[in-house]
């Protein structure tokens, strides 16, 4: 499985005494009031040269270990447009303004951040070798910036140096709500990982930010946070692949479309209004796929098509812990399922609800072959640019990106594999559904 990762926020950091010059910065902030828990450090992870903030000794569940004063933050509330246009354009601002601004050691670190591997920065016939490859939408934060934000002419040169701030706020910028959008030093400092390495929360008020462990951690233990939580509106692997340029540890969450689209549609653009998704998850790299929980009501339908499943994401309520039951309702009414190991209360999950157990394998069988083959033929296109007859002639910029588009077309496919083997068995790859009547 290929699941190394390409890019990472603290490659800025030239050494742990820039780390520390940032820690005292911080603390500096707000008359002094800003915190970071002396027991946390900037450091290389052992024998990589990805950098994270790890813990120097044991910390319970709940520890504060951190507080970032507002004025060590940059934020944009809505006024008189986006409130992500208008961060935008206070970072870049304040990069410019170097040492003269208010929060240049913070700036110093934007200022240092290679944007370069991000697919929105690819050129574009390496970026077209993706258009039938989910989320099918490389290259959307600039496209979104030029024309939202930028105002920008089809005949006007980009600016070059307002669209890498675009990136970075885009990439970084945490949403406090809809209309108030933040960059926050150490915070956006986190790795990512999902559960359970994911370990951490923030509280936000109008005078700073606190960050919280939702979980213990151990002497020596990095602290993550997540980019993609996973549910209907959030991020997976593409899509962390698509803002960040790298494969996501595990474990790691994958989706394609269902095989009525895969085999109908001839264009990339589809419509979620009608196509399913299939989410699964690997959690390691030899327990095989897991896919959301299933619910059979009886019914038989003819060919498996969309119309035969329903997915359904549901909020589980607080409290609630893996392997306990939770009710969910259902277009064939309420459904008693048992929340995975593993996943906790507070967040969405998906139910699926279907016609036969032998549609929804045929629907996800179906539709990760045709995914697979279309990442096969991408693969083989990446190898004909780079190694080719007239490769002498490519870029080490170019180059670069077509080896990241390999290794993500590499992985993805592999994942699938994974996925597809556990479809062999129809209750492995059921997601432990239980029948209506069961319920």
């Amino acid at each position: 499985m290929h699941l190394l990762v390409a890019v990472v926020f603290l490659g800025a950091l030239e050494d742990d005494q820039d780390g520390a010059r940032l820690f005292a910065w911080i603390r500096s902030g707000g008359n002094g009031t800003g915190f970071i828990d002396e027991r946390l450090q900037l450091r290389r992870r052992e024998g990589e040269r990805i950098r994270g903030i790890f813990a120097k000794e044991a910390m319970p569940k709940d520890t504060m270990f951190a507080w970032v004063p507002g004025d060590r933050m940059l934020e944009a509330a809505k006024g008189d447009g986006d409130a992500l246009c208008l961060l935008i354009d206070r970072l870049h601002h304040d990069i410019e303004l170097g040492s003269q601004s208010p929060l240049a050691p913070y700036m110093a670190i934007m200022e240092a951040h290679d944007t370069s591997s991000l697919a929105d920065m690819w050129l574009a016939r390496v970026r077209e070798l993706l258009a039938r490859i989910p989320p099918y939408d490389f290259g959307r934060h600039l496209m979104w910036w030029l024309g939202t934000c930028a105002d920008q002419q089809a005949d006007q040169q980009v600016d070059q140096r307002r669209a890498r701030a675009a990136l970075l706020a885009v990439a970084r910028a945490v949403s406090i709500t809809a209309e108030h959008r933040s960059l926050v030093p150490l915070y956006d400092m986190l790795n990512h990982r999902n559960w359970p390495w994911y370990n951490t929360r923030w509280d936000y008020n109008e005078s700073g930010m606190k960050m919280f462990l939702t979980r213990a951690v151990e002497k020596g233990e990095e602290l993550y946070n997540s980019y993609g939580r996973y549910d209907e509106d959030a991020r997976g692997s593409p899509e962390i692949f698509r803002d960040y340029s790298f494969v996501e540890q595990y474990p790691s969450e994958w989706w394609f479309y269902d095989a009525a689209c895969a085999a109908a549609t001839p264009t990339p653009q589809l419509s979620e209004a009608t196509c399913l998704k299939h989410h699964f998850t690997l959690v390691d790299g030899s327990s095989g796929a897991q896919w959301p929980i299933a619910v059979v009501n009886g019914r038989h339908a003819s060919s498996p098509t969309s119309s035969s499943i329903k997915s359904l994401w549901f909020l589980v309520p607080p409290g609630v812990i893996g392997g306990e039951e939770v009710t969910a309702e259902g277009p064939t009414g309420s459904a008693v399922v048992t929340l995975p190991e593993g996943k906790v209360g507070g967040d969405k999950y998906e139910i699926l609800f279907v016609d036969s157990a032998e549609d929804l394998r045929q629907s996800r069988a179906l539709g990760a072959q045709a995914l697979v083959k279309e990442l096969e033929s991408a693969m083989a296109r990446v190898i004909e640019m780079r190694d080719g007859e007239g490769h002498a002639g490519t870029s080490d910029a170019e180059r670069q990106q077509l080896d990241l588009l390999l290794h993500f077309c590499g992985a993805y496919r592999d994942a699938l594999h994974v996925a597809l083997r556990s479809l062999e068995a129809p209750s492995e790859g059921f997601g432990g559904a239980r029948t209506h009547d069961e319920l």
